[in-house]
């Protein structure tokens, strides 16, 4: 159960040095966004200035940015995020195999994704659990993106460990019922859990 209420952003009065409503294009009714209205003045720093930046203005190709987030969200457990990204990644044109493909990676299996992929999932997995990236993976990176590109993919995978810990510590449950147009937890049945961590958290 969530640790702090749930606050609807029209509740919320405006910042003194930024009187801009609290609902605008980059904010939404998610339940993250809400429990996270608790904290205003956090709340407008991290989502419109860092998150939005993230999905809307950086040149990291969409797909190797959702495949580094989702293999974050995967080994960590993070049911928040992992249900959310999936859903978003098949906006984007992402498929089910895909998501296996991050699963098998996860597991030391090989894939069929490409050498590039492959190596921003293990990019994104061992600066996840481990807190570095290894000479040889940096090596490999540092060959095939624009610098811009691979800094950007350290930041996304450093800030949705942001977010998974966030998540995870307020326990943060996922959206469904009447005010949402799909429940995403069928996401979780879909797709097992990490063995060693063996439930979604």
């Amino acid at each position: 159960m969530v640790r702090v209420p749930y606050i609807d952003m029209e509740m919320l009065a405006p910042l003194p040095d930024d009187p801009s409503p609290y609902n605008p294009d980059w904010m939404s009714a998610n339940n993250i966004h809400r429990a996270m209205a608790n904290h205003p003045e956090a709340l407008r720093v991290f989502w419109p200035r860092i998150g939005a930046w993230m999905r809307f203005k950086s040149t990291l190709e969409p797909r190797l940015r959702e495949l580094a987030i989702i293999q974050a969200s995967y080994v960590t457990a993070s049911s928040y995020e992992f249900a959310h990204h999936v859903h978003y990644a098949e906006s984007i044109g992402m498929t089910h195999d895909d998501i296996l493909a991050i699963i098998d990676e996860s597991n030391g299996k090989t894939s069929n994704l490409t050498e590039l992929e492959r190596t921003v999932l293990k990019a994104a997995r061992d600066l996840t659990l481990k807190v570095q990236i290894d000479d040889a993976t940096w090596a490999f990176l540092d060959a095939h993106l624009r610098r811009e590109n691979l800094i950007e993919l350290v930041l996304v995978t450093s800030y949705y460990n942001h977010i998974i810990r966030l998540v995870t510590a307020l326990q943060i449950g996922i959206e469904g019922g009447k005010e949402h147009e799909t429940s995403l937890a069928p996401y979780l049945e879909r797709y097992a859990p990490p063995s060693d961590i063996g439930v979604w958290r």
